[in-house]
């Protein structure tokens, strides 16, 4: 049966979305997430957003080791560990300044008056920041240039280290911030994510009318890359890549019921299957997984870990298997006072 628990909670925190797992080579765990001010309500954008990191020795029982990689950014936080052991975490800032002083974001795209904090706001970019230390210490958060044709970008998926050494980050982007619809795309790096370009487009051929954005990549067993994405309405979709990410397949529906629910969140388990991870935002709310055998082309087995949600605002999960074969899924959730927190499903895949 799933086992579920409290990971963190601080009453003056709102956490969430998003979290996501990193593991060590030695075994310990890394849970990254967004804090931000507790207000009473839910702040999905908050000019007090940071992303914050705790670590577990003993599978996700117990936490410590509070640090902030990124101080001025949490949204679409992710974080992945290279084979030589660096750390790196993206982040999604937003820009927040004084409407009197709303000149100070000129330049940047999406800008509007953000009602809540009556603040003006505008899009800060996708920022990464590394550590060599198994991140107690981190560096300056640097801002990834946008590319010359797409020039809203924002990130909510971890880095993939292909077996040649290149990392490919995945991001969403819009040819500009009106009404163009959102695409899914990967940035590549050929200096362990010092500089990023090479831009390619996953989901061109998609439906106009449906936005691909909150992209995730998994590299399979057989080479291949898959790359899945959340729609706002739709269910998920994706791509697969033959040639390390320079190349995509047609964009296609996997039947799984998306609707504005949690980014797919992909794992390659221990057997050699796919995990994914999402939340449920329909009735009954929840945490659910899927397994595939074929890399993606099905997804069979279902897992539902939480049928108990209050209502849509919960899910953001993020999975890793441990040694011993079980896998913690991570995720945020709150009860009837509404204070958003990190809990979590310790569970056996079937």
């Amino acid at each position: 049966m799933p086992e579920h628990g409290i990971i963190y909670r601080n009453e003056d925190s709102y956490c969430g979305p998003i979290s996501m797992l990193e593991q060590l080579p030695q075994g310990e765990l890394l849970l990254l997430f967004r804090e931000a001010k507790w207000r009473g309500r839910p702040t999905h954008m908050d000019p007090t957003t940071r992303t914050s990191l705790l670590r577990s020795r003993d599978g996700g029982l117990t936490w410590f080791s509070h640090v902030t990689p990124d101080p001025q950014g949490g949204n679409g936080t992710a974080i992945a560990c290279l084979s030589d052991g660096r750390l790196i975490v993206n982040t999604y800032h937003h820009l927040f300044a004084p409407v009197d002083e709303r000149d100070r974001l000129a330049g940047r795209p999406a800008q509007r008056i953000h009602q809540p904090s009556g603040m003006a706001t505008a899009a800060g970019g996708v920022f990464m920041t590394r550590s060599d230390n198994d991140g107690y210490t981190w560096e300056c958060p640097v801002h990834i240039p946008e590319p010359s044709n797409w020039p809203y970008i924002a990130c909510h998926g971890a880095i993939l280290e292909l077996p040649g050494g290149d990392l490919l980050l995945p991001v969403t982007g819009w040819r500009n911030d009106t009404d163009a619809p959102a695409r899914g795309m990967v940035l590549r790096s050929h200096d362990r994510g010092q500089t990023w370009g090479e831009d390619v487009c996953i989901t061109d051929d998609g439906p106009e009318e449906i936005d691909f954005h909150e992209t995730r990549l998994v590299h399979c067993p057989s080479g291949r890359i898959l790359a899945m994405h959340r729609t706002p309405s739709g269910n998920y979709f994706r791509n697969w890549s033959e040639d390390s990410g320079y190349n995509w397949s047609p964009t296609i529906d996997t039947g799984i019921w998306c609707g504005g629910s949690s980014p797919p969140d992909l794992k390659l388990l221990h057997d050699g299957r796919l995990l994914l991870s999402r939340g449920y935002r329909r009735q009954p709310f929840g945490i659910r997984a899927h397994i595939s055998a074929d890399e993606g082309e099905t997804w069979p087995i279902e897992v539902v870990l939480r049928d108990d949600g209050p209502d849509r605002d919960v899910g953001y999960p993020s999975t890793q298997q441990l040694p011993d074969g079980r896998l913690l899924t991570v995720y945020y959730w709150h009860g009837q006072d509404q204070i958003r927190h990190l809990q979590r499903t310790l569970w056996s895949p079937p």
